[in-house]
């Protein structure tokens, strides 16, 4: 809900929509990391999606 209901970005969160998956896959790696310094909700919410389940969100946000 954060990055909007077709990943559009809203007010507090970019667009994900049309994405590069690699950049997407990469950003969810660093959070999951603890890379907190530009959003601790993220990495909280990165440390749940594993490495297949990155890959399919990041395929599946480039392609909206």
């Amino acid at each position: 809900t954060c990055h909007g209901a077709e990943a559009q970005g809203t007010g507090i969160a970019p667009r994900l929509a049309g994405q590069n998956a690699t950049y997407v896959v990469a950003q969810l790696a660093l959070f999951r990391s603890g890379d907190a310094r530009s959003s601790p909700v993220m990495t909280g919410i990165a440390r749940n999606i594993g490495g297949d389940q990155a890959r399919a969100v990041a395929v599946y946000l480039q392609s909206r």
